[in-house]
């Protein structure tokens, strides 16, 4: 039993994966786009000084930049976690705010699916221990 829950776990953890890449890939791509924004920005004397300003405009900037990815390619990181498998309007919007994280929204995700994992290999062994006990007081 506890092989086959920590398999069914791994697979669900790379089926995850698997469906996260192209988001992540179009994270990647707008932090990227906004570093060339933010190189080419900083030549503007009024905008270079002011790191509130800077911060804002470059936000808005990543926030844009996944909207257009994010519609175009039709992404959504919930996907594969809904009931239904259907896209909504929240989840659009969760991908947009995902997407223009970068690879730190990943990166993040991808430390809780992580945790997942471990917790349901724990769960598997603490219940393989309490079968072997069961059994072994039943033998005895």
């Amino acid at each position: 039993m506890e092989a086959s829950m920590f398999d069914a776990t791994t697979s669900k953890t790379a089926e995850y994966v698997q469906a996260l890449a192209a988001p992540f890939i179009a994270g990647f791509a707008v932090q990227q786009g906004v570093e060339i924004i933010s190189s080419v920005a900083c030549l503007y004397s009024k905008l270079d000084g002011n790191v509130k300003a800077k911060k804002a405009l470059f936000s808005i900037v990543a926030l844009v930049l996944s909207w257009v990815m994010v519609s175009s390619l039709k992404l959504d990181v919930l996907v594969p976690f809904l009931k239904d498998k259907q896209s909504t309007n929240m989840s659009i919007f969760a991908t947009t705010i995902f997407v223009s994280a970068g690879t730190e929204g990943f990166n993040s995700l991808l430390k809780w699916l992580s945790y997942k994992k471990d917790a349901a290999k724990a769960t598997a062994a603490a219940e393989k221990n309490t079968a072997g006990d069961a059994v072994h007081s039943m033998a005895s």
